[in-house]
């Protein structure tokens, strides 16, 4: 498994959380970030990951030197996938 694909994953899961909503969320440069911060925080707990830790600066450089195998802490059925359950 390529780290590429798992972070690919993840955010292709994160999108179908947020477009299967009963409600819309409006992003932008005029939203706030706080509401933003909240959905995510909200997937991640359904998900069982913590977001707490994010490493939001060079996170893309970071991860070419990280084995996905090292990243999973989770079990391999929460592992997120694009199509995965909401």
């Amino acid at each position: 498994m390529k780290i590429n694909d798992l972070v690919a994953g993840a955010l292709t899961d994160f999108v179908g959380f947020l477009t299967t909503r009963p409600t819309s969320t409006a992003f932008g440069a005029e939203e706030e970030v706080p509401k933003a911060i909240s959905l995510l925080d909200e997937f991640c707990s359904i998900r069982g990951v913590t977001s707490g830790n994010a490493m939001t600066q060079d996170w893309d450089q970071s991860m070419k030197n990280i084995d996905a195998a090292q990243l999973l802490s989770v079990e391999p059925s929460r592992i997120l996938v694009p199509g995965g359950r909401h």
